[in-house]
């Protein structure tokens, strides 16, 4: 099991997401927006896929998300990606 993170909560990061967290994998995905983290979070459901449920395994993360991962070898970044929260690199 890895712990995988992937900026971006549109069709294809949340799909992507679901994909890796059913292979066994926690999965962290970044929401510019709160309103799409809520609901992944609290209904596991995309605005983008509202016939699909999203596995517990996948949860939203927001700002300074990635400040933690000195060891992050490769970053997917979904195309629905308009903007990086303040600080999301940062150490």
């Amino acid at each position: 099991m890895k712990n995988i993170a992937i900026i971006g909560s549109g069709s294809w990061g949340v799909a992507l997401g679901m994909h890796l967290a059913r292979l066994g994998n926690n999965v962290k995905i970044w929401s510019f927006e709160k309103e799409e983290a809520d609901l992944i979070n609290n209904e596991k459901k995309c605005k983008f896929l509202p016939n699909i449920t999203i596995p517990d395994k996948v949860t939203i993360i927001g700002n300074n998300a990635f400040s933690v991962c000195r060891n992050a070898k490769t970053l997917i970044i979904g195309k629905s990606v308009k903007s990086i929260g303040d600080y999301a690199f940062n150490s």
